[in-house]
């Protein structure tokens, strides 16, 4: 099965569990996106926002969706060690004076 095809049954079940996804109910898709990035799941974020409007969710929604993935994405990334950061030590310590 494709990443795609994955993704588009993934959303399908996020709108059978949740409908338009709550505040509080944006975890859950924090949690699915980060388990399927584990297994190497993984798919474009504009890609992900055109399966979430076909599959029902509004252009917010889709939105929403796809940029929660994105980060997801790059925030694992970020902790393997594959992203440079962008605030170092010093930075932060500037910010916390």
């Amino acid at each position: 099965m494709s990443n795609e095809d994955i993704y588009e049954k993934v959303v399908a079940k996020l709108v059978e569990k949740y409908g338009e996804l709550a505040n509080r109910d944006l975890i859950a898709a924090v949690e699915l996106f980060d388990r399927l990035l584990e297994r190497g799941k993984n798919i474009h974020p504009d890609r992900l926002k055109a399966l979430c409007e076909k599959a029902g969710y509004g252009e917010f929604g889709s939105d929403e969706l796809s940029k929660i993935y994105d980060i997801v994405d790059k925030y694992r990334n970020y902790k393997g060690g594959k992203d440079i950061p962008r605030w170092n030590g010093d930075m932060i310590d500037d910010l916390l004076k």
